[in-house]
């Protein structure tokens, strides 16, 4: 059969036609254009953190030679507060990185261990201890390191100024970081990991000491090997996904030794002997919140239980580009032991778990034996400072030092500007341990 088409519609199907190709034309040059606003956003991002990453190594490169020659505990003690926090400010240049956790591990624990060894020599001048040659030795290394960091990042910077390594760098990104020789940052940040590898072993009275890392997680000991199939269910389970839905991402060969896995834009670490989840990462953006942070910390301990059947008691929370990190201590038959601590992401858009960081529950849960206190929790508040109003006491497991856990009363106290206090008075020789001020700000509540 014969269709005739008339003249009419020929023209209405070639105006059609020359529509949708200018239509996608447009679309393509759009594409094209977000594309490379998405590229330079991206370099630029990184390149900041890198070039600021290499600033705070530079300061702490200085601030480690000012302290070989002070001589006072009082400018010591100065020093050392200003090196935690350039510290702490690299550590958050560094997880900005598309590092991965093998490359970054010896990196942060360098940045740990600069701030906290400066602080147990702050404390050991503050006691009346001279500041040994050994002591000082450790410093002069110390010292020598962050330049050969500091150098070694100036190096990656330059190396990605080549725009065609960008390009690679986004395919990495985009394809959830599951191809590490696309990235020229994971490449040359393997190099940068080999640097750490040598400074010198700490050993002092903090939380980024050597012989902790040396230590033998309790979580893990005498516990079963499982496999990674075995690993594997319990990712699942974690993740809240399908088993079929987990991709291998290889091991953590580490004082943890775990199976990886990954789920769309979420990393899992089980561990391999007794299979408990190490951490679990996100790459996901979160642009709304439409949850509370009281909502996202009562998410996160119901899920915590779920996942352990353990009691967690929170602490503490920050709100950080919309996910709340809350911070929880196993309990044992009501005592708060603040060693065993896990903290939690929760998304604000739509309550997705999205982090959660075990090592420090990992390396010190075991089932203890907690001694009857010795004094009421009467007697312990009786010897509270009068400037303080007591809203409520507990029973709390708390570090004395990286070694000797203390059983104490916690006492939440109010002073006398309104400000929150919690006050630790031991329960044997009813001597207060510690004092922290709780600063809370929009983001959260943070401990001073």
């Amino acid at each position: 059969m014969h269709i005739t088409v008339s003249k009419r519609v020929m023209i209405r199907i070639i105006s059609f036609a020359a529509a949708v190709i200018v239509a996608l034309c447009a679309w393509a040059g759009q594409s094209r254009y977000y594309t490379a606003l998405y590229r330079q956003n991206l370099q630029n991002h990184y390149a900041e953190a890198l070039s600021d990453l290499s600033n705070y190594l530079i300061n702490i490169h200085t601030t480690l030679e000012k302290e070989l020659y002070v001589s006072t505990p009082t400018q010591l003690s100065a020093l050392s507060a200003q090196l935690f926090k350039e510290a702490g400010s690299a550590k958050n240049c560094l997880s900005v990185l598309p590092v991965s956790n093998d490359h970054s591990a010896g990196m942060f624990r360098f940045l740990s261990q600069v701030g906290n060894y400066s602080l147990s020599l702050s404390r050991k001048a503050s006691a009346g201890q001279e500041i040994s040659d050994s002591d000082r030795d450790n410093l002069r290394q110390l010292q020598t390191y962050a330049l050969q960091l500091s150098d070694k990042i100036n190096d990656m910077n330059a190396l990605l100024s080549d725009s065609a390594l960008w390009k690679n760098e986004i395919a990495y990104v985009v394809s959830g970081m599951s191809d590490p020789s696309l990235s020229a940052i994971y490449q040359a940040t393997e190099n940068i990991a080999q640097t750490v590898t040598a400074y010198p072993t700490l050993i002092y009275d903090g939380p980024f000491s050597d012989h902790i890392d040396r230590a033998v997680p309790q979580f893990t000991k005498d516990k079963l090997t499982i496999s990674r199939t075995e690993a594997r269910q319990i990712a699942a389970k974690y993740l809240n996904c399908d088993t079929s839905a987990l991709s291998d991402a290889g091991d953590e060969d580490s004082v943890t030794p775990a199976f990886l896995f990954t789920c769309e834009d979420r990393t899992i670490a089980i561990t391999k002997e007794g299979g408990g989840c190490l951490y679990i990462s996100s790459g996901r953006t979160v642009s709304e919140a439409s949850i509370s942070a009281e909502q996202a910390v009562k998410t996160a301990l119901e899920y915590l239980q779920q996942q352990t059947g353990l009691a967690f008691a929170s602490s503490y929370y920050m709100i950080s580009d919309n996910i709340c990190v809350a911070n929880f201590a196993y309990q044992q038959d009501g005592v708060i032991c603040y060693s065993d601590l896990i903290k939690v992401g929760v998304a604000l858009d739509n309550g997705r778990i999205e982090n959660l960081e075990a090592r420090g529950f990992i390396m010190n849960h075991t089932a203890r034996e907690l001694p009857a206190p010795k004094n009421s929790i009467q007697d312990a508040q009786a010897i509270l400072s009068p400037e303080l109003t007591v809203q409520s006491g507990a029973l709390a497991l708390i570090n004395l030092n990286s070694t000797q856990e203390i059983l104490c009363y916690e006492f939440t106290c109010k002073g006398q500007n309104d400000e929150d206090i919690l006050v630790y008075v031991n329960t044997d020789t009813l001597q207060e341990e510690n004092i922290l001020l709780l600063l809370k700000t929009d983001g959260g509540t943070l401990t001073k």
